[in-house]
């Protein structure tokens, strides 16, 4: 007992040390190359990654997120998110985001990463959300906690974090030699989204898939998307089905190509969703090969699908997982993790 006190007394010690700020844009360079020095062949950090998804997030929550300091140097940061989107998602309203929390191994075991968390749940309360998740946030990095960082999970499951299911990113290197899939027969047009056709996507979206994807099309079409990353299946006149499909000209990127600086010319696959009339159809089958021709086509290196369980499905198309998440959640309305 003497002894855990006395590590206790050391901790505190130390933390006292410690200088723990507010997040700054200006730190972000520090951010990066604190990151990276551990997984930069793995989940590389960009200074245009940082922007897109902490700075320029319009859901990045400055009051609950954290970097500390020890004699100058940064030494970790947490990153939290709430929903601050014009558009209402009920659902969100409630939950608090642990987008990333990092603390770089000289300073693990202090409980540096404890009082960051700490503080970082204190404000969630404060705000009256209900439930904490790590990673699925808007503009996320990950959707869960990565298998590389597996020996993590026990410090999530101490904190009272739920682990459970993991979600996958899949993945299929294209060449020269590549060859197209054969499209199955169907009476369906296909084509991409354009000006005469925003409103009936949009339509189509809030009817079969309210929530984030009518959001992220709607948030793609105010930020100047064209159309070209996102294809439509048409019958008679009416958008039934849609898949989005991103390469390494696309000006608006989204979660397929969060780290598209690990290939030459990357590519991404979806979202996807067919109308719910139209199902029992197999369509999802071919406007999955349909995208995956369009990149061929347009010479990518390889394509990502992210946040997926659906493994044997995509398997069909040569797609295989590249990574591993575990989905973590943690109740602040459980009595016992109050």
């Amino acid at each position: 007992m003497k002894r855990r006190e006395d590590g206790d007394n050391l901790s505190s010690l130390f933390l006292r040390g410690m200088e723990f700020k507010r997040i700054e844009k200006k730190y972000s360079e520090e951010m990066m190359k604190l990151w990276n020095h551990e997984f930069k062949n793995d989940y590389p950090l960009t200074i245009e990654l940082i922007n897109r998804n902490i700075f320029d997030c319009t859901n990045f929550d400055m009051e609950s997120s954290i970097c500390v300091f020890h004699d100058q140097r940064l030494a970790g940061f947490l990153i939290g998110k709430v929903w601050n989107e014009h558009y209402a998602i009920k659902t969100y309203e409630s939950i608090g985001w642990l987008s990333l929390i990092y603390v770089h191994p000289e300073y693990r075991n202090r409980g540096i990463g404890t009082r960051m968390y700490n503080q970082f749940v204190t404000k969630m309360k404060e705000y009256g959300k209900n439930t904490i998740m790590v990673g699925k946030d808007p503009n996320n990095f990950f959707p869960g906690i990565p298998k590389e960082m597996k020996q993590h999970y026990q410090w999530f499951e101490r904190r009272g974090f739920e682990l459970h299911r993991d979600t996958y990113d899949l993945m299929r290197k294209i060449n020269d030699g590549s060859e197209m899939i054969k499209l199955p027969d169907n009476p369906y047009q296909i084509q991409y989204m354009n000006e005469s056709t925003f409103k009936q996507t949009i339509h189509f979206m809030e009817k079969n898939f309210p929530g984030r994807w009518t959001f992220e099309l709607i948030d793609y079409i105010h930020k100047g998307g064209s159309g070209r990353e996102y294809l439509l299946l048409i019958h008679q006149n009416t958008v039934i089905g849609f898949c989005r499909i991103n390469d390494f000209d696309t000006k608006i990127i989204n979660y397929n190509m969060t780290w598209k600086s690990l290939f030459s010319k990357p590519g991404g696959i979806g979202p996807l969703g067919i109308d719910e009339a139209y199902r029992k159809h197999k369509l999802g089958y071919y406007v999955v090969a349909y995208a995956t021709n369009e990149l061929i086509k347009r010479k990518v290196s390889d394509i990502v699908i992210d946040w997926t369980s659906l493994i044997s499905f995509y398997e069909k198309f040569g797609f295989s997982i590249w990574k591993t998440y575990r989905y973590a959640q943690f109740s602040l309305t459980d009595s016992k993790n109050v």
